[in-house]
């Protein structure tokens, strides 16, 4: 990002905010000479903005700031902040696909994503994952339990597989509790929030100890829960 790119850029703030208008500043004349007059301001110096053009305009933009540092001699860069138009932000994917790879790579697919351009992501790849690999690598268990197969975990270092999302909530199987009032409990547990059973307010919590209270039937979250904190 250099002071030639300035109109790029209050082109790119234009169009987020058709998508959404809930940013902190305004796109008058004071700001964009606040932002002219950065480049030449040594307050700046250390600032590192890369911009991100496709169809000739910008869509995306990541800020960050170099940091030199005595510890160790070096200089490092510490993200700020990152934006992408909604539109492009998977146009990626269907690029890959053009090339018919027989193994497709998705970090995050749908981060940031509306329900709806959430649910035809995933009737994409609904669509492609029966004649190609297509790796996952997401925090989302929802996109989890409705597309993965099989599912890695990364824990400590390892990874470990499980055959299927049912494999890995069955890590939780007999943990998993509903109970009124956690105040009482005299063992560790891990809350998991609100939960109804036949038209009761419970709170859903999962124990490595047997107990006295109705057991639920456990989820990928649960599972995965039980695993990264050793409860199975």
């Amino acid at each position: 990002y250099t002071a030639d790119r300035i109109p790029d850029v209050l082109q790119f703030e234009r169009d987020l905010r058709k998508e959404e208008d809930f940013w902190g500043w305004e796109i008058d004349e004071k700001y964009i000479a606040d932002v002219a007059a950065s480049f030449e301001d040594p307050a700046f110096a250390n600032s590192l903005s890369l911009l991100a053009y496709m169809d000739g305009r910008v869509v995306g933009r990541i800020d960050s700031t170099k940091i030199c540092s005595h510890f160790d001699g070096s200089a490092k860069a510490y993200l700020d902040w990152i934006c992408v138009i909604k539109s492009y932000r998977h146009k990626g994917i269907a690029q890959a696909l053009i090339g018919d790879p027989d193994v497709l790579l998705l970090d995050e697919p749908t981060a940031g994503l509306d329900p709806e351009e959430r649910l035809n992501f995933k009737n994409v790849i609904r669509r492609i994952k029966g004649d190609r690999c297509v790796v996952l690598s997401t925090h989302i268990i929802t996109d989890i339990e409705s597309l993965c197969d099989r599912i890695l975990v990364l824990c400590d270092g390892r990874i470990t597989a499980f055959d299927s999302c049912g494999a890995l909530a069955d890590v939780a199987r007999g943990k998993v509790y509903a109970v009124e009032d956690t105040a009482d409990l005299a063992t560790p547990f891990h809350s998991m929030g609100p939960v109804t059973v036949d038209g009761k307010a419970y709170e859903k919590i999962i124990s490595k100890a047997p107990l006295n209270a109705p057991a639920l039937e456990p989820t990928v979250e649960d599972g995965y829960i039980c695993f990264i904190e050793k409860l199975s």
